[in-house]
């Protein structure tokens, strides 16, 4: 019975950890994304980077 508890609070903690982790790292790679696109370097001297 104490392992079925502990493998429950297990689980859940994991979803917890993932779900808290999944949802910054989210917004982190959509600004990541915008960045890499050059929506912040408008003002960088040089030809513009059109790989990709």
């Amino acid at each position: 019975m104490t392992t079925l508890i502990l493998i429950i609070l297990a689980i859940i903690a994991i979803v917890l950890t993932v779900w808290l982790l999944a949802v910054p790292a989210e917004v982190v790679a959509g600004s990541f994304k915008a960045f890499r696109r050059g929506g912040w370097r408008h003002h960088k001297p040089g030809p513009p980077n059109t790989s990709g």
